[in-house]
């Protein structure tokens, strides 16, 4: 089991020897308490990444995953002298990703800010390194957080709660051998059935990680990007209202077959979705020896998070688009408006459902206004611890 330490940025006095011997105590510690497995912690320094001001985590998780899927590791911490930028909190200490099976753990805030000697507080860095770098490997098995102040997986406040931690409880073990056993299983890519085209190989590894997939999904929450991308939903509520203040929109929507409003609404969300993905990068890219099991299941889960959050973005628009129908516009202006003998309710809900799906594809443009790590950190970094 490999779970690999990327060091970048670590240039205050001791900071460097701090976390080496907080590397090689959490080597030792998990050689002790998980004896199964036969670990090992390399180490690689880079020397590129920003180290300046608040940095955004997906800046390093990215830079970590590319480590972990060239060397091989099953997991990647990249542990970073930089402050990190919280989205939903003041500060981040650490943030882990599941869907690259990596984290990043900065140093700025752990050192003691008491007055103590160099080797009191490198010893006092180290051990607050080496509880946040296992309480990382905790989330990244996707253990939840324990009630416990001695455990590795307290949901931890500030530095300080860091020292009191030393170790697992026994359920925290079996959870985290369980989880590691199959982390430890052969890949697709290993086996000697690996599908030959690149769908062929999507499809195969998205059925063997369909339970992942929706976890994967619930834990992003989609449904709530609505809210999360504001440059999205502005533009779309324009459009939305533009719409819907027009009479030849209303004629148009009116004339429309039930089948024709739902293919375009299809169309429009299938088109949202794909700008979305690509404006804002959220696909990875493929690397190295071709298609792996993990990358394919972290494109697959971000393009459900997506096509979710266009989904619920339409259907709020579609609400909204509905309730302005009755509110209003009553049945005369509608007659009036459209020429036709469909009746208020039909005319309204037509134009709802025509409306939406404009005004989705209108919004789908406007994600360009927001800034691409966002939409990047909501979707890959599980929490900022």
């Amino acid at each position: 089991m490999e779970m690999g330490w990327v060091l970048a940025g670590l240039r205050r006095p001791g900071e460097r020897a701090a976390v080496e011997a907080a590397r090689e105590q959490a080597a030792s510690l998990l050689r002790r308490l998980l004896p199964g497995f036969d670990w090992r912690l390399p180490v690689v320094t880079v020397e590129e990444l920003p180290t300046e001001g608040c940095v955004d985590p997906v800046l390093f998780l990215d830079r970590a995953d590319t480590e972990r899927e060239a060397r091989g590791w099953d997991f990647a911490l990249l542990v970073t002298g930089a402050d990190l930028k919280g989205y939903f909190r003041g500060f981040a200490l650490a943030a882990p990703s599941r869907a690259l099976s990596a984290a990043v753990l900065s140093t700025a805030r752990l050192a003691p800010q008491s007055e103590t000697g160099d080797e009191a507080r490198r010893q006092i860095l180290a051990h607050r390194v080496q509880a946040l770098a296992l309480h990382m490997l905790g989330h990244l098995n996707e253990m939840p957080h324990s009630g416990v102040q001695h455990s590795f997986m307290h949901d931890l406040e500030g530095p300080a709660d860091l020292d009191g931690m030393n170790g697992f409880d026994d359920q925290e073990l079996l959870w985290l051998a369980a989880t590691l056993e199959a982390v430890a299983d052969v890949r697709l890519e290993e086996t000697g059935h690996r599908p030959r085209s690149r769908a062929a190989f999507y499809l195969r590894a998205a059925l063997l990680n369909g339970r992942g997939l929706l976890d994967a999904v619930r834990r992003v929450r989609p449904w709530l990007l609505p809210l999360r991308l504001g440059g999205l939903t502005t533009a779309a509520m324009s459009a939305l209202l533009v719409l819907l203040m027009t009479a030849e929109a209303w004629e148009l929507g009116v004339g429309q077959p039930t089948a024709s409003l739902l293919l375009v609404t299809l169309l429009a969300l299938a088109f949202a979705t794909a700008s979305v993905l690509r404006r804002q990068r959220l696909i990875l890219a493929h690397r190295g020896h071709g298609l792996t099991e993990q990358r394919v299941v972290s494109n697959v889960a971000t393009v459900l998070i997506v096509a979710v959050g266009m989904a619920t973005a339409c259907a709020l628009l579609f609400a909204t688009a509905l309730l302005l129908g009755f509110l209003l516009f009553d049945a005369a202006l509608i007659e009036r408006w459209t020429d036709s003998d469909v009746g208020p309710l039909p005319a309204r809900a037509r134009i709802a459902a025509l409306a939406s799906a404009l005004a989705i594809t209108i919004g789908a443009l406007g994600a360009s206004l927001e800034a691409r790590t966002y939409l990047r950190h909501v979707t890959r970094v599980d929490e900022e611890t």
